[in-house]
């Protein structure tokens, strides 16, 4: 008897251990849920408010403009000098280990 005394009481154990982790996943996608939904309104609000706040605080001119444009093209010739040293250096046959079987 003390047997299946003990194999009830552990499965109880175990019934009532996987009933609260259940109930605890479930309250935390829950609780994600509200936090997400009461914390889009403002988020967006705050969006909105920064970006008039960025475009009405620089005064765009020519000289900045073409400035920009050309500091833009730089890093675009740069990153494109960099891209090609690279895949010369990938398919530098002096550097290519040659598999046999």
């Amino acid at each position: 008897m003390d047997s299946t005394q003990g194999k009830s009481k552990t499965k109880l154990i175990v019934g009532v251990i996987g009933v609260i982790v259940v109930l605890m996943i479930v309250g935390g996608a829950v609780y994600a849920l509200v936090r997400s939904g009461d914390s889009g309104k403002p988020q967006q609000e705050t969006q909105k408010t920064t970006d008039t706040e960025t475009k009405s605080s620089r005064n765009v001119t020519q000289q900045t403009l073409s400035q920009d444009m050309n500091d833009l093209d730089a890093a675009i010739k740069q990153n494109k000098q960099y891209h090609d040293d690279a895949k010369a250096a990938v398919e530098d046959p002096s550097k290519q280990v040659k598999v046999s079987k």
